[in-house]
């Protein structure tokens, strides 16, 4: 498995929940790529402007 940000990750743990044995190599430090800059942008395409103002302010 290549990646230690967020997505490889989890995709890790899913693979030893399942039985894989897995191991995680990243070119530079855990979450040193776009998992580490993301700063919660995931969500913000939710409508609710409420959620949506809390997560620019928090940018």
């Amino acid at each position: 498995m290549i990646g230690a940000g967020t997505l490889g990750m989890c995709m890790a743990i899913n693979l030893v929940q399942q039985g894989a044995r897995v191991t995680v190599i990243d070119a530079n430090a855990i979450a040193s790529g776009s998992s580490g800059r993301s700063v919660g942008v995931g969500r913000t395409q939710f409508t609710d402007l409420f959620e949506i103002m809390v997560r620019v302010h928090a940018m």
